[in-house]
């Protein structure tokens, strides 16, 4: 269920967004419209403004990654390697906001929203000086900003969006490994408090209106994304008596900072649009014409189908998560994750029959996303990296205008991660590391999103500027605990650590297409 939320977050919303757009002919290179004449203009309609207030509200899913380490407090020291921790929550949000329109395409607005959230995966969090386990969940947090925007047509916003945001965590109960109290920690379990971690986002999105299917005014459908990075926070660990823990001799604590992705799916209601009537902007721009001889006006033919092949490459940034678990004595559970960029280039093919598309796809990413890996069995601690990935699968998508197009997609992907070496908390080589490994999909990728046509600003046939986000969950494999020399007493007769991956990405980058001629 949590790759068909995903799915629709950012898919199915940028998917049903077209539908409200502006019934304009589709056209390919090479094939000419009937000779039309122009019909008498109809009356003018009623001036439409994006000025105005509105509230949100919706739904979606996130995923944030965590860097951490145990450090003395007094002063602040560094006590132990980076760790990386993450988790994956579903999200509530509701907001609000007012929009300037400052011209007949753009506009300026300032937005306020507040979330809730509920985990799904991950969050299992290690100290990595006294190896004690817990669970760490986001709960809330509240985000204000400003965004800029663009018409594609008068009820088709996309736009960017920047601010500043808070979110909160709870506190995180320790336990040892086998669930049981340390001695340290007095009649209950230790604890690092409840904390807000502030910091800035970055976001884009898109904002449709919704009136041809439901019949209420000013009612829009929202998709929206933003990544977040949050300043870094040093926390106490705790007795059950709420006096400090003693490590190596001082106070200590742990130094966290996060970042997060988010994508949600929203209703806005604009409070400015109250009384238009539905449909009123379905056609305000488009010129009414009509075939030589009819007489009556009328919409441009659609041509017949045609198709179209195309190359593309880009880049972009993505986050994993990890959940494993070990097969060897005790079972300890944790979660690891990783964020970095890519680069990604791919082939695919079309076939488009009036406003609809469908087609086939193929691409290749080289990665670098990486996490710090602290291991259950021995503490020791490394570096893990995806270093590349493959999918190839279908999409379907519908045509806004003749130069934009919005697109779901979803197939089958593979990922790599390169061998993990491990190292003393002194960053002392040990013999003791991780296998590579290619993860197979436990179930298909989902994305989407949006292609636009360049020729306005760069004199190239067939090139489009592509934006795409994508969701994948990878299947579950066990890797051994392998040495170049003996294996450690707890490995005996051996040790295995099962690893689960999910994986989000969004990347930007051109396409150019060449067409294969009607069919």
């Amino acid at each position: 269920m949590k790759e068909l939320l995903v799915a629709s977050v950012i898919g199915l919303g940028l998917a049903s967004g077209p539908a409200f757009a502006a019934d304009l002919p589709i056209t390919a290179p090479g094939y000419e419209l009937p000779a039309v004449v122009t019909a008498p203009a109809p009356p003018p309609p009623p001036a439409y403004t994006w000025t105005g207030c509105y509230i949100n509200g919706g739904a979606g899913y996130g995923m944030w990654k965590q860097d951490h380490y145990g450090e003395g407090l007094t002063p602040l020291t560094p006590l132990t390697p980076t760790v990386s921790s993450s988790g994956e929550p579903w999200i509530g949000t509701v907001g609000a906001g007012c929009d300037y329109q400052a011209t007949s395409r753009w506009l300026v607005g300032a937005f306020g929203d507040y979330s809730f959230m509920s985990p799904v995966y991950g969050g299992a969090f290690q100290e990595p000086f006294t190896g004690w386990v817990g669970n760490e969940n986001a709960e809330t947090a509240w985000a204000v900003g400003g965004r800029i925007g663009y018409l594609v047509t008068p009820k088709l916003l996309t736009y960017f969006s920047a601010g500043y945001t808070q979110a909160h965590f709870g506190q995180i109960n320790l336990l040892t490994n086998t669930q049981v109290v340390p001695a340290a920690c007095g009649a209950g379990p230790c604890s690092i408090p409840a904390h807000a971690d502030g910091g800035w986002f970055i976001g884009s999105g898109m904002e449709f209106a919704l009136w041809d299917i439901i019949p209420v005014p000013g009612l829009f459908g929202r998709i929206d994304y933003r990544y977040a990075t949050y300043n870094g926070v040093d926390l106490p660990i705790l007795t059950s008596a709420g006096a400090p823990v003693t490590c190596a001799g001082v106070a200590c604590g742990e130094h966290m900072q996060k970042d997060y992705q988010t994508a949600t799916a929203e209703l806005v209601w604009r409070f400015n649009v109250d009384g238009i009537p539905s449909g009123l902007y379905s056609a305000a721009a488009v010129p009414v014409t009509a075939e030589p001889g009819v007489g009556v006006a009328s919409s441009p033919p659609v041509p017949p189908s045609h198709a179209w092949c195309y190359v593309n490459g880009g880049a972009g940034d993505g986050m994993w998560e990890q959940d494993h678990s070990t097969n060897n004595g005790p079972t300890v559970t944790g979660s690891t994750g990783g964020t970095g960029y890519l680069g990604t280039a791919g082939v695919g093919c079309d076939y488009q029959i009036g406003r609809w598309v469908v087609g086939a796809l193929a691409d290749f990413d080289l990665m670098s996303m990486s996490g710090h890996f602290q291991d259950p069995f021995t503490g020791d601690f490394g570096k893990q990296t995806q270093s590349w990935a493959w999918a190839a699968g279908v999409r379907v998508g519908y045509l806004i205008t003749p130069d934009f197009l919005t697109y779901i997609n979803f197939g089958y992907p593979e990922e790599h991660f390169n061998q993990i070496n491990l190292v003393t908390a002194s960053s002392a080589p040990t013999p003791y590391f991780y296998p590579a490994h290619t993860y197979t999909s436990g179930f298909l990728f989902f994305g989407a999103g949006t292609e636009y046509a360049l020729k306005d600003l760069v004199p190239i046939n067939g090139l489009f500027w592509r934006t795409e986000y994508r969701y994948a969950d990878y299947t579950s494999a066990t890797l051994p605990f392998t040495s170049t020399g003996a294996l450690p007493g707890v490995c005996l007769p051996h040790c295995g650590l099962a690893m689960g991956k999910d994986l989000q990405t969004i990347t930007s980058g051109l396409v150019w297409r060449f067409y294969l001629g009607g069919l």
